[in-house]
Parts: C-alpha cells; sequence; structure tokens
C-alpha cells in the first residue's frame, strides 16, 4: 500500500505539473487567439475601407468621363473648334501673302524708291541749311524749305507691269 501510495502522489504530481503545463499553453494560447482577432479585425476594417475607395475611385472616374463626354462632344464645341481651325489656316495663309507681297520686285521697287526720295530730300535740305546756316534766327525758313522739298521731291512711283 505504501508503494500504491507514493505511486499516486507521483501520478498527482506528474499531472499537477502536466496541469501547470497546460494553464500556461492556454494563456499563451489564448493572448495569441485575441492578437489574432485583433489581426483579423485591423484585416477586415482595410478590406472593407480598401473595397470602398475602390468603388469611390471608380465612380469618380466614370463622373469625370460623363463630363468630359458631355463637354468635348456638343456640337457647339466642335463648331467652335472648326472655326478656330479655319481662322488658324486664314492667318497662315495671310500671313504667307504678306510675305509673298514684300518679296515681290515691285514691292522692293517701291520700298528703295521711297527711300531714295527720303534721302534726296535730306540731302537737299541738308545742303540748304548749310548754304543759309542754321541761325536760331531763321527756324520757319528752314521747317518751310524741308516741307517745300519733301513735296517737290516726292514723286508719283512707277508701277510695275508683271
Amino acid at each position: 500500500m505504501a508503494q500504491e501510495r507514493e505511486n499516486i502522489i507521483k501520478d498527482i504530481a506528474y499531472h499537477h505539473d502536466l496541469l501547470d503545463k497546460y494553464e500556461a499553453a492556454t494563456k499563451e494560447t489564448s493572448l495569441i487567439f485575441r492578437q489574432a482577432e485583433k489581426n483579423l479585425d485591423q484585416l477586415k476594417q482595410e478590406k472593407k475601407e480598401t473595397v470602398q475607395r475602390m468603388k469611390d475611385n471608380k465612380n469618380v472616374k466614370e463622373l469625370y468621363d460623363q463630363i468630359d463626354k458631355v463637354r468635348g462632344t456638343s456640337a457647339t464645341d466642335r463648331l467652335l473648334d472648326s472655326v478656330r481651325d479655319k481662322d488658324k489656316e486664314l492667318n497662315e495663309i495671310a500671313e504667307g501673302a504678306k510675305i509673298v507681297h514684300k518679296e515681290k520686285l515691285s514691292t522692293k521697287k517701291e520700298i528703295a524708291e521711297d527711300y531714295a526720295c527720303s534721302l534726296d530730300a535730306m540731302n537737299y535740305a541738308n545742303s540748304l541749311i548749310a548754304k543759309y546756316g542754321s541761325d536760331s534766327k531763321r527756324p520757319a525758313i528752314e521747317e518751310t524749305a524741308q516741307s517745300a522739298v519733301f513735296k517737290q521731291i516726292k514723286q508719283p512711283v512707277l508701277k510695275e507691269v508683271d
């Protein structure tokens, strides 16, 4: 009987140690379980927010697409775009015509004749000023002489026959 009692005490001690180990493992397991539940709740919340954000972004994109479609496809906008294109084209044509006009021989000849006339007039006026002097007593004579010279020297430009 003493032997049995000793065996029972050893079994009780063994089971008591085993029970302590299981209690420690149970506490650790419950702690890990609570952390896993917390992580799962966070993941569920993040998933919910991400899905909602994706839906919102899709709705915003569709809204902007509709706005662009309404804005870009109106008949008035298309007509205005074609008018702007034609205006740009006509501006380019007018600029080209201006360049062609400036490059024509007759235009260059007219410009050269006008320049020559003005140089002749200035030379004649300067010769008059040199001849009669530039006294402060005769400023009216100089102005009259210069205007008369410009009127007299300015001759009609001969038109070039193309």
